[in-house]
């Protein structure tokens, strides 16, 4: 099952957050892994708060808990805001005065 088919059974209100998830890839539930957290940290920055997408990130870990899948990830995966980190498009945001 893909983000996109689970996406649709999911009844939790967070599936909302997932749409960017659903068209960038076809990967397979239990084929998502911490790389693939990281690549959309990465992709995503580009026009994404780190706020935004540690809440898109949770709620696609969310959806991972619910069919019993994640615990690995759970263990490694560190949210942006938590390390202090800011998108690109944050620093792009700033003016050039700072």
């Amino acid at each position: 099952m893909t983000i996109a088919d689970a996406v649709v059974q999911w009844p939790d209100e967070r599936r909302e957050k997932l749409k960017f998830w659903v068209d960038k890839t076809g990967t397979r539930l239990q084929e998502i892994g911490l790389w693939h957290l990281r690549s959309y940290q990465w992709e995503r920055g580009e026009v994404a708060t780190a706020s935004e997408i540690d809440a898109e990130i949770d709620a696609l870990l969310a959806l991972l808990a619910t069919v019993g899948l994640g615990d690995e990830i759970q263990l490694y995966y560190r949210p942006l805001c938590q390390e202090g980190e800011i998108a690109a498009a944050e620093i792009k945001a700033l003016s050039e005065t700072v």
